[in-house]
Formats: C-alpha cells, sequence, structure tokens
C-alpha cells in the first residue's frame, strides 16, 4: 500500500516538473519573440533612414 502512494506521489510530482518546465518554456518563448520582434520593427525603420544617408542624404530639387 505505501508503495503504491509514493509511486503516485512520485508521478504527480513529475507531471507537475513537467508542467512546470512546460510554462516557463513558452513563457520564455513569448518574452524573446517580442523582443525579436520590437527590434525587427526598430531595424525595419532605422534601414530607410540609414539607406538615404548612404546616398548622400536627400537630394536638393532642381
Amino acid at each position: 500500500m505505501r508503495n503504491c502512494e509514493n509511486g503516485t506521489v512520485e508521478k504527480t510530482n513529475f507531471y507537475f516538473l513537467l508542467f512546470l518546465s512546460y510554462k516557463l518554456v513558452i513563457f520564455v518563448l513569448e518574452k524573446y519573440s517580442r523582443i525579436d520582434w520590437i527590434g525587427k520593427l526598430i531595424n525595419f525603420n532605422e534601414i530607410p533612414r540609414q539607406a538615404s544617408l548612404l546616398n548622400g542624404g536627400p537630394r536638393p530639387s532642381g
């Protein structure tokens, strides 16, 4: 009887740790994907500005 209870507790602890690990992985992925998305957005806004400066900046008309 006692071994059966201990086995059940160990299984419960295993699945609980598995669940916590899963939540941690999801949290980290969401965090870094959000930072990556913001970084891509900033880089997307910076590239046209840098390209115009490399080409000599805004050209005067006329």
